[in-house]
């Protein structure tokens, strides 16, 4: 299999919200979700199958984003390219529009497993990449923290902000990529809702 075109079709393409399905039940997972949270989850289209396959996976995933509280309420914040949203790289969502393309079995919420002094850190830094506009990293280069993909933007704003790390990487393409399955056995997050 060639990994280079997946890469490429991947870097173009990125992970996203694709088509509009049946969603989560909202009400459901708001008593339980707070600020700093973990959300994975992998969509219906073309796009998830094609990062999932390319990451291949126990469990498919194909995106990431973090839980924010502003003005009271919750949204969450992720980076996504610009082919596939209005807006290029570090961005808000609403998570009632997050919930509208959800693959039953790989919706995930993860708590970290830190205080609230080291939560507020991390939002503030997830916040903070949201201010500067960072672009998405269409190079998936982890060294170079002036592009975001979507796990490379969790593992950055929790490695600043908190101290710790969210994932593992794996060498696809001669790039390494930050595999969402790694973070199920990390110490430092705790799966609070599976869907």
């Amino acid at each position: 299999m060639h990994m280079l075109p997946l890469f490429v079709c991947l870097s173009f393409f990125s992970c996203s919200n694709e088509p509009i399905q049946k969603p989560i039940d909202k009400p459901s997972i708001d008593s339980i979700i707070q600020e700093g949270d973990i959300i994975i989850k992998c969509g219906h289209g073309q796009i998830s199958r094609l990062i999932t396959k390319t990451l291949d996976e126990e469990i498919d995933i194909s995106h990431s984003a973090i839980l924010i509280k502003e003005k009271g309420e919750l949204a969450l914040l992720h980076s996504v390219s610009g082919t596939l949203a209005e807006t290029d790289g570090v961005q808000k969502i609403s998570l009632k529009k997050f919930l509208t393309d959800v693959k039953k079995g790989t919706f995930f919420i993860l708590r970290p497993e830190i205080d609230s002094t080291k939560t507020q850190l991390v939002v503030s830094q997830a916040l903070s990449k949201l201010e500067e506009d960072i672009p998405f990293d269409h190079e998936f280069n982890n060294a170079d923290s002036t592009e975001f993909y979507c796990s490379e933007f969790i593992q950055f704003i929790f490695e600043e902000g908190a101290g710790i790390s969210c994932f593992e990487t794996k060498s696809i393409s001669e790039k390494d990529i930050y595999m969402f399955n790694s973070i199920f056995s990390n110490p430092n997050f705790k799966v609070i809702y599976k869907w």
